[in-house]
């Protein structure tokens, strides 16, 4: 402790350089910290609703929260999906859409590749077409996708949010980024709070 207290004056001289490195680590973790933290909350909390939710949320635009990775294009969870509007698709694209789970309890937002031409399918009493998605990058298996069922065309993908997703639930980043340089801050500043007050 009383080790720490001879660093802490160290690192009190504003004069010094050590000293405006430290008060410009300060600032920077902090920032840092309160970024991570409110990021990290803020997008799991985006993943929710997104599971429960099917359609775009209020995120400046339509943007959908990826509640789950998905191939070939390996968007991970978390990543903001930017779309627009379908217009005429052909093969290669990639495309947002929904699929329904087997049991037909909810749907699933999904981003696949465009493997071939559409079909003209009979969907209760109207026709639709119908293309076919490969959902899983190398798979043969495809996914036949009504027209209806396409969200759109994905514009622009922001993995920024995942970046801090990733930090605070992988427990060893947690720990080295987060918590032990948030440890020895509070020690360097009650050993500087309990030198002040000795003098």
């Amino acid at each position: 402790f009383f080790r720490s207290m001879k660093i802490s004056a160290i690192l009190r001289d504003r004069h010094s350089f050590w000293g405006i490195f430290y008060l410009v680590f300060k600032i920077a973790f902090a920032l840092f910290f309160v970024l991570a933290i409110g990021m990290s909350v803020f997008v799991t909390l985006k993943i929710n609703q997104q599971r429960t939710s099917t359609g775009p949320l209020n995120l400046l635009g339509q943007v959908y929260v990826m509640p789950y990775e998905t191939l070939p294009s390996r968007v991970p969870q978390g990543a903001f999906v930017y779309v627009r509007e379908p217009g005429s698709l052909n093969e290669g694209d990639l495309v947002l859409f929904l699929q329904t789970t087997t049991g037909g309890e909810r749907s699933l937002l999904l981003i696949g590749e465009i493997a071939g031409d559409p079909e003209v399918v009979m969907e209760g009493d109207e026709m639709t077409l119908a293309y076919p998605i490969r959902a899983e990058e190398g798979s043969e298996d495809l996914v036949r996708v009504s027209q209806d069922s396409i969200v759109g065309v994905p514009s622009r993908i922001s993995r920024f949010p995942v970046f801090f997703l990733n930090l605070v639930k992988n427990p060893w980043t947690l720990i080295f980024v987060l918590i032990v340089p948030a440890v020895v801050l509070v020690v360097l500043e009650m050993s500087g709070l309990a030198s002040m007050l000795r003098s």
